[in-house]
């Protein structure tokens, strides 16, 4: 990411808000007369169902904010972080399929299957329309596809880069099965992704995915969930089912010395 870019980065991702229930302003359709100050310098607008967090000036001066805040209307919350330019949309409402797309039951998304939610594509792509130079969506846990849209990453499930491992069952009764625990965690929630972009001015030249795997088979339970450098043949699985997910959105991804790489 382009850290001198004033352009806004759009992300989903689960991080807590910046605001309590008590901080927020009443809903109407002018952001600025929404506009309170709270602490560490953020403002807090509220926009339809949205919280924004954010430096609002030179967003409310462009006519292009008026579309974000439509598409935003749907997030039941949303924060921002003043230095890195980034909002944060989180729980959708209403949208077909929620997280997961249509008919997905819970234990599906939760491991391969390659759904992404009906309002994500609209809202990443709208993103980037406005000024966005990334967007990186989260809530599935696993991997999904790469779209590149107007030379820009949409990253619709990178996995997790680490996760905390609870205890399933008594010491000695063994882990659960799927069919005992669907929501539990099995192996494809352990193996992730570190994207690294690279731009050069304004264009994106590559995009390199380096796999990584979160110890689901240690011996010691505290190691569970703490990310390390994958082996090469799960780099090659790693990479291999990103690169099944991302061939229908358009993106090919070409692995080498154990690195996946997106060429512009």
């Amino acid at each position: 990411m382009r850290h001198e870019s004033a352009r806004i980065l759009a992300a989903l991702v689960l991080c807590s808000a910046v605001a309590t229930p008590g901080t927020l302003s009443a809903q109407s359709d002018r952001p600025a007369e929404l506009s309170s100050s709270v602490g560490d310098g953020f403002t807090i607008a509220v926009v339809g169902d949205v919280i924004i967090a954010h430096s609002l000036e030179h967003m409310m001066s462009n006519p292009a904010f008026a579309e974000v805040a439509s598409l935003l209307q749907s997030v039941d919350v949303a924060t921002g972080n003043l230095e890195t330019q980034i909002i944060d949309g989180r729980t959708f409402v209403g949208s077909r399929g929620g997280y997961r797309g249509a008919g997905i039951p819970e234990q599906e998304h939760l491991d391969t299957n390659p759904s992404i939610a009906d309002y994500l594509p609209v809202f990443a792509k709208a993103a980037i329309d406005n000024g966005a130079d990334l967007f990186q969506g989260t809530g599935v846990h696993v991997l999904r596809g790469i779209e590149i849209y107007k030379n820009r990453p949409i990253f619709y499930g990178l996995g997790e880069f680490i996760r905390q491992r609870d205890i399933g069952r008594l010491a000695g009764r063994g882990d659960p099965t799927r069919d005992e625990c669907p929501g539990c965690p099995f192996p494809a929630k352990y193996e992730s992704i570190v994207a690294v972009s690279e731009f050069s001015g304004d264009r994106l030249v590559e995009v390199r995915l380096y796999p990584v795997e979160l110890r689901y088979d240690s011996e010691r339970l505290a190691h569970r969930g703490i990310p390390e450098t994958a082996s090469p043949e799960t780099d090659r699985r790693i990479l291999e089912r990103l690169r099944e997910l991302s061939a229908p959105l358009g993106t090919t991804i070409v692995i080498e010395d154990g690195v996946g790489v997106i060429r512009r």
